[in-house]
Formats: C-alpha cells, sequence, structure tokens
C-alpha cells in the first residue's frame, strides 16, 4: 500500500472501539449517536446523488469539472496543511501566477502533478490510491458509504493523521526548492483526499467523478469525538462540499443556458462558427485564434470574428496583457471569474430553444479531429502550470 505522512507500515484497525462496531451496535445509551450517524450517512447519500443527477442536465459539464479539480485540490492542500487559495490554483493554470509572484506551495504542486498528470507512472500511482481506498478485508470493494468511510477511518488511523494548522510552506524562486523536510509525505493525506471521488464513482454513489467533493480522512482521527461523532462529522463535511457544489453549478448551469440562448439567436453561419470555437473551451483553458483554427477546422478569419463573438457576448473573457499583431489570449468566462479575470455576466438568459435546433454535437465532433491535429502539430494547451508566451503562434 502507498503509506501515509505517520510511516507506521501496514494498515490495523485503531485501539479504540472503531465505527462500525458501534453503529451496528445494539446498546440502548448509544442509540441517539446511532440514529444521527445513519441520518448523516443518508443526507451525504442523497446531496451527493442530487449534485449527480444536475450535473446530467448540463450540456457542456467538462469546463465545470474542470473547475471543480482546482476545487477538490484546493481543499486536498489545505489538509495536508498548505494554505492554498482556489483563485490561485486558477490563475496558475492561466499562467498568471507567474506576474502575481505568489508562487504555489510544494504540496499544491506535487498533487497537482500527481493527479492531472498522463505520465503512465501518475496514472498508476492515482489507481493504486483508489484501489488502496476501495480495499476490503475480504477482497471485495467497499459497497456503501459506509464501509468506505470505515476504510478511510483504518488507513487515517494507520497514518496518524491529525487535523493539522494551515501553513504555507516557502519556495525558494531561484532554486526552485521548497522548505519542507518530507513534502511526499505531506502529500499522502492529499492523495486519499483526491480519491474520494473515483471511489464514490465506483461504489456507484455517482455516475461519474465530482472532484469537488470531498473531506479530509483527518476528520475520522480526531479526538474530540467518539467514533460515531468523527463519521458523522466527516459524512456533514462531505455534504456540506456537495452543496457548495451544487451552488457553484447553478452559476454555471445559468452561464451555460444563457451560452445556448447566445447560440440560438445567430444566423446560421454565424451560430456555427461560435459553436464550433466554444466547444474546443471544453477541453482546454485558453485558446488564441490560430490555435482555435487549426483545432476546428475553420480559416483563421472566421475563427477571430468569432471569438470576437464570444467576447462581445461575454461568453469568453481575453487574459490581461497585450499582444503582438493584436491577438489575444481568451478563456470561457466561467474560468476568467474563477481566476478573477472578470465576473459572469448576471443577466437573465433568453428563452431556451427548442430541442433540435442547435447543434449540440460538436463538442463530440471535434474531440476526435481535436486529437489527431494535437498529434500532427504537437501543440498542448493543457500543461499544468505556468503557460509561457513563449510557445504562441500568432
Amino acid at each position: 500500500m502507498i503509506t501515509g505522512a505517520g510511516g507506521k507500515g501496514a494498515v490495523h484497525e485503531p485501539d479504540d472501539v472503531g465505527i462500525a462496531s458501534r453503529l451496528l451496535g445494539s446498546d440502548p445509551t448509544g442509540a441517539g449517536a446511532r440514529l444521527s450517524a445513519w441520518a448523516a450517512v443518508e443526507a451525504a447519500t442523497r446531496t451527493l446523488c442530487r449534485l449527480d443527477g444536475a450535473v446530467d442536465q448540463l450540456r457542456y459539464p467538462k469546463p465545470w469539472l474542470r473547475l471543480e479539480e482546482l476545487v477538490g485540490l484546493a481543499t486536498a492542500a489545505r489538509a495536508a496543511g498548505e494554505e492554498v487559495e482556489y483563485r490561485a490554483l486558477a490563475r496558475d493554470r492561466l499562467g498568471l501566477l507567474a506576474a502575481d509572484n505568489l508562487p504555489l506551495g510544494a504540496t499544491a504542486h506535487e498533487l497537482g502533478s500527481r493527479w492531472t498528470g498522463d505520465s503512465l507512472g501518475e496514472m498508476r500511482r492515482r489507481e493504486a490510491v483508489v484501489a488502496e481506498l476501495l480495499r476490503a478485508g475480504s477482497g471485495a470493494a467497499p459497497a456503501s458509504l459506509v464501509a468506505l468511510a470505515l476504510r478511510l477511518e483504518v488507513i487515517a488511523h494507520t497514518a496518524g493523521w491529525q487535523m493539522l494548522p494551515m501553513r504555507q510552506i516557502a519556495i525558494d524562486a531561484a532554486a526552485g526548492s521548497a522548505t519542507i523536510a518530507s513534502a511526499d509525505e505531506a502529500s499522502e493525506i492529499g492523495d486519499y483526499l483526491l480519491a474520494q471521488p473515483a471511489a464514490f464513482e465506483r461504489i456507484g454513489i455517482s455516475k461519474r467523478p465530482l472532484p469537488g467533493v470531498v473531506a479530509s480522512p483527518a476528520l475520522l482521527t480526531a479526538t474530540d469525538a467518539d467514533p460515531l461523532g468523527r463519521l458523522a462529522r466527516w459524512l456533514q463535511a462531505l455534504a456540506s462540499a456537495a452543496e457548495a457544489a451544487h451552488r457553484r453549478l447553478e452559476r454555471y448551469r445559468r452561464f451555460e443556458q444563457r451560452m445556448i440562448a447566445v447560440l440560438a439567436a445567430c444566423d446560421r453561419r454565424r451560430r456555427t462558427s461560435l459553436e464550433r470555437v466554444l466547444a474546443l473551451f471544453s477541453g482546454h483553458w485558453m485558446l488564441w485564434p490560430r490555435r482555435a483554427a487549426a483545432l476546428s477546422g475553420m480559416p483563421h478569419n472566421t475563427a477571430w470574428r468569432a471569438m470576437n463573438d464570444a467576447e462581445n457576448e461575454k461568453l469568453v473573457c481575453r487574459v490581461p496583457g497585450s499582444y503582438p499583431g493584436g491577438a489575444g489570449m481568451y478563456v470561457l468566462a466561467p474560468v476568467a471569474e474563477a481566476a478573477g479575470i472578470c465576473a459572469i455576466a448576471d443577466e437573465a438568459p433568453l428563452p431556451a430553444p427548442a430541442q433540435g435546433e442547435l447543434r449540440l454535437d460538436a463538442v463530440s465532433e471535434l474531440d476526435t479531429a481535436e486529437a489527431e491535429i494535437d498529434r500532427l502539430i504537437g501543440g498542448h494547451d493543457d500543461a499544468p502550470t505556468f503557460f509561457s508566451l513563449d510557445d504562441v503562434e500568432l
């Protein structure tokens, strides 16, 4: 297994009477605590399922899910003791942190690399963490949220994870090194936190990973509550995370409704080019007109006009800065809002178009073509940190 920050070797049961025995016990004196714990299980499960169902209603869920990955990453870094803001992570994805002179801490960088990298080693490591979280004593995967919490409790006790005070890990910008004795160990609790969305999907609570819905495993080792109280606290944190994600989703959904309404109001020719450009943002943090043209197969002038149309409709925002030839970098409005570049227009959306009026298969049509073009031109827009303008072809 992947050992935790405590480095205590093989997993073992907690020394005290564990969650399972108390949750399933028959002692009348513990009936109230058992009822509270089971109510927390029901509330967390219901909230997760409600959020998952709301994601099903989105036409373009990928941008929202990508932003939710940053929410989960910020939560994981904080659980490991490093204070990181969601906004800072969004700005890092757009290459703006260097200008802010606010580098991320070592733990956020390490976790971001582990959980967003696409190398074989990184993918295998992620799978190993998820498999360890799902491993049950009998060899079968946990089949419920309670069983998953019990497994997480065992791992947390073994690792000796506690709720840590927030600390900022300093980085020597010149040397590129972090002043922390064991950044890898500090990340372990974050690994098991970031593995939770995949685990929820595999045990059937959600149909997809919901990256922003996570809760710190250290809540299951707190010393100021009994085992059932710790379980209820972890479940309540999970439900709160799901509720917060639902509020973010509702804001994104209003943006999406406006985007669809704007497309419906366009003439056919303008709508086709605008829709194809907007679809590209499902797989890219930022785009510039020449790149959008290469990915979509449109002429450069058509892509440039479509990008300007999207900006005029407040569907995309230009990243601050001047670029040769008047070119600019553009990001989808929700991403720009997360990075503090601009706010999403809160105007009431136009009436929704009738089903079938739009070519809503643009995203799926472009996926294959985009992958092939990326292979041919060797472009990669989604490097996890520090985008460089040196790579821009204007």
